[in-house]
């Protein structure tokens, strides 16, 4: 058994939880419900971060 959560690798934890905090956030827009500015900062955050590490910075 692993020390990661759930036993999955290294980040998928985290990528889940930002893609959830992603999805919900394009599903409210597209369904146009208000969204909380807190979840619009979670989301924009954690598209930020995904970009900035994938690009090498």
């Amino acid at each position: 058994m692993t020390d990661e959560p759930l036993g999955l690798p290294k980040g998928s934890v985290r990528a889940i939880l930002a893609l959830s905090v992603i999805a919900t956030v394009c599903v409210a827009v597209i369904l146009k419900i208000e969204v909380p500015a807190l979840l619009e900062s979670l989301a924009t955050a954690a598209a930020g971060y995904y970009i900035g590490a994938r690009s090498g910075a």
